[in-house]
């Protein structure tokens, strides 16, 4: 019987251990975010580099397969691909990503041109992003956001 009680309680501490440092992965936020560059391949795409400050309290994490889609009245305008990184474990860094955007077939040039003139026009946009996150364990979710108002991403931009 004590052998079993002693089993019971190491499960429940491995599991209380589990479960409070995976919460600070829920601690992890956004600092800053700036665009660097922009290069532009041809009329339907450009080369991205941005700069995007993170305070990560939690693990090292390793972010691939990073997608977005940008969809306004139910049609794909836009798609964004990043390169993979890598966030340190605790710390408060400042990162260079890479990235392709694309224009979808959707969206003509000239109504793209209206978007960088007047951006209040992409605030009724959604955007659908998936991403794969990897820990230091190897352990890897794929994560996937749907519908998530432009509006709210720029808010998070303006802070």
């Amino acid at each position: 019987m004590g052998k079993f009680v002693k089993y019971i309680l190491l499960l429940l501490g491995i599991a209380l251990l589990t479960f409070t440092g995976c919460a600070r992965y829920t601690d992890i936020r956004p600092t800053s975010f700036k665009l660097e560059s922009v290069s532009l391949c041809g009329l339907r795409s450009a080369d991205l580099e941005v700069s995007v400050g993170v305070n990560n309290p939690a693990g090292r994490l390793y972010f691939s397969d990073i997608n977005a889609e940008v969809v306004q009245s139910g049609k794909v305008i836009g798609r964004l691909t990043l390169a993979p990184f890598m966030l340190m474990p605790k710390s408060d860094t400042v990162y260079r990503l890479q990235g392709k955007a694309e224009l979808t077939n959707e969206l003509s040039v000239m109504q793209a041109l209206s978007y960088v003139r007047r951006p209040e026009l992409l605030r009724e946009a959604k955007l659908n992003m998936t991403a794969r996150v990897k820990l230091k364990s190897g352990v890897s979710k794929k994560l996937t956001y749907n519908d998530v108002p432009v509006e709210k991403l720029l808010k998070l931009l303006e802070q």
